[in-house]
């Protein structure tokens, strides 16, 4: 898919790509791998999300994306403090 390959450029960065349809399809990967995408993404979404420590996927109403984005930025700065 085309979050894999842009994750597996930048092995480094969280990559999370929105697919807007009737609904929000959320893509994301992490190649590193010392954050679990799976559950970030079950998480910020309350349980409408899942995957594996590499790759995960969401998919939410169109009218959460602003919750989805403050959600998922306030969990990765959590997530980055513990790692720093």
């Amino acid at each position: 898919s085309l979050c894999t390959k842009i994750s597996k450029k930048f092995y480094d960065k969280i990559v999370i790509l929105v697919e807007i349809d009737e609904k929000l399809k959320i893509h994301g990967r992490y190649q590193k791998g010392d954050i679990h995408i799976g559950k970030l993404l079950n998480y910020v979404t309350k349980g409408r999300g899942g995957g594996h420590r590499q790759a995960g996927g969401a998919t939410i109403e169109l009218e959460e994306m602003e919750i989805f984005k403050n959600n998922i930025i306030r969990k990765l700065r959590e997530e980055f403090r513990k790692k720093a």
